[in-house]
């Protein structure tokens, strides 16, 4: 507890945006897709290279609009049997289960989450540990995110 309120106080002071949300199933293919496409991933985007393999489904509470992610590929052929897909990420971090930790709102143009404005999937810089269907997350969004644009759109 005393985690969460040293940092509400530091995301406060550094004017960070935190939008709480929940942890929901997905459909379990991006456990598999993610590692195909993280070999292609770690060669443009250096950030992702020892990005932990995995995303967390996040519902979150209120709806996000991200006009312009600050990092997008072009459409690229990761598999043979998948069509040609965009990615885009937005920087964040992730704080679940007492810890917090760099992350990426990862956008794949194909995934069935991708027209919500609720529905995200987070690509952790390192693994939290055993997380489920219903634990409580906060995104933590920098004043840079928000203020460019207004990137993120509450």
């Amino acid at each position: 507890m005393i985690f969460n309120f040293i940092n509400r106080i530091k995301d406060f002071f550094n004017t960070n945006l935190r939008i709480r949300g929940i942890v929901f199933k997905g459909l379990g293919v991006a456990s598999k897709t993610l590692e195909k496409q993280m070999q292609i991933f770690k060669h443009t985007i250096p950030n992702l290279r020892n990005y932990h393999i995995g995303t967390i489904n996040v519902l979150t509470e209120k709806a996000i609009v991200f006009n312009k992610p600050p990092i997008q590929t072009d459409f690229i052929q990761w598999d043979k049997d998948f069509p040609h897909e965009q990615f885009k990420f937005v920087p964040c971090e992730i704080e679940c289960n007492s810890r917090r930790t760099k992350a990426m709102v990862y956008i794949p143009s194909w995934s069935p989450h991708t027209p919500s404005t609720r529905k995200w999937e987070v690509i952790a810089s390192e693994n939290l540990g055993r997380v489920e269907s219903g634990d409580l997350v906060t995104l933590i969004f920098s004043d840079y995110i928000v203020n460019r644009k207004w990137a993120a759109l509450i």
